[in-house]
């Protein structure tokens, strides 16, 4: 039953899934909307729903997921158990003709975990974690039950014939047998481990620690992770410039001076002004690219991520390199410049701080 077209939630999303695929031996590669299976490649489709309600993320999945019956399908989902998961895994399964979804959203190798019906974070409830307040899906509750409507079993509890099926792990041989679980019938749905697991392949070597000059990154999450990145960055000397405070010269005579430079978001930005700052930032970016032979381009946030992608009409990728876990580096097609995306809550690798990023 391996995987020949993941539909993922949002873009990083869909980056990360590639990664663990490269990893794993698999050439695979990312799309935007609409994807068909290819030979000999694995295809990641960013359905980017979650953004929108439960409803219309439900209708987008069924259309793309329309015409795969026998097709082995995965749907990726936010291991922080944001977005429109349970719409979205019945609206595949049906169009696809399947009678049952196992969803393990549990990712241990990040300390995300599923036990005795509670979602923790590093051992933290989720809802006293900073996702409490996601601006778009908060999780009021760490009950499974709540959030997405069905009770949860622990391993080695038997399967339910049909429906909805949370599978709980706290550890990677948890994520393993939910892996052996999976039935013609079954769809797969889940986080990165239960994928990786899922997927199976021969790991490759760990790719060297390599940048490529001019890079611009791109910092447009709130998570307080990335708001301690930006503080570090600043204060190893860094320019970090700041939408829309400064402008195109002052960025362009940083990435002239120092090979390297540092867009962000204001660090308080009101619910009502996120969008039109993130677009502003994205055709910031989309001029860099396009007049100031970037060689590459790193990412952070989903939200960031598709905004930048559709205001640089890029909507395929190969998969280059997975530099660590949920940081891909991805070659969009068409271009030049490399591209590194990463979701806002996971870590930069350790190695960049190194190299003076």
């Amino acid at each position: 039953m391996t995987p020949a077209l993941v539909l993922a939630d949002d873009l990083t999303g869909a980056a990360e899934i590639g990664g663990v695929a490269w990893r794993l031996g698999h050439p695979s590669e990312v799309h935007t909307g609409a994807a068909r299976p290819e030979p000999g490649v694995l295809v990641v489709a960013d359905a980017n729903t979650r953004i929108l309600n439960a409803p219309e993320a439900a209708r987008r999945m069924a259309e793309l997921a329309a015409g795969l019956r026998g097709v082995p399908l995965f749907h990726k989902v936010d291991s922080a158990l944001r977005g429109n998961i349970a719409a979205e895994c019945a609206a595949i399964a049906e169009a696809a003709g399947l009678r049952r979804v196992l969803l393990v959203p549990a990712n241990p190798s990040l300390g995300r975990t599923l036990c005795d019906g509670i979602y923790r974070i590093r051992g933290v409830p989720i809802h006293e974690t900073a996702f409490a307040a996601d601006p778009l899906h908060p999780n009021p509750s760490s009950h499974v039950l709540e959030l997405l409507g069905a009770q949860s079993i622990a391993p080695g509890q038997p399967l339910p014939d049909c429906g909805l099926v949370i599978g709980e792990a706290s550890t990677q041989a948890d994520i393993e047998h939910w892996a052996q679980a999976i039935t013609p019938d079954t769809l797969p749905a889940g986080a990165a481990d239960f994928f990786r697991a899922v997927l199976g392949g021969q790991p490759r070597p760990a790719p060297p620690r390599e940048l490529a000059l001019p890079l611009l990154m791109v910092l447009g999450s709130a998570s307080p992770e990335s708001r301690r990145q930006i503080a570090a960055l600043a204060h190893r000397g860094a320019p970090v410039m700041e939408i829309p405070r400064q402008g195109r010269e002052q960025l362009a005579r940083a990435l002239k001076q120092s090979g390297r430079a540092i867009l962000t978001l204001p660090a308080q930005v009101h619910p009502e002004e996120a969008a039109s700052l993130t677009n502003a930032l994205a055709r910031e970016v989309r001029w860099a690219v396009r007049e100031l032979q970037l060689a590459e381009l790193w990412v952070e946030g989903g939200a960031t991520a598709q905004a930048i992608v559709e205001a640089l009409a890029w909507n395929r990728f190969k998969t280059a390199t997975e530099l660590a876990p949920g940081v891909v580096r991805l070659m969009p097609d068409e271009s030049g410049v490399q591209v590194v995306f990463k979701p806002g809550s996971y870590a930069w690798p350790e190695w960049l701080a190194e190299e003076g990023v």
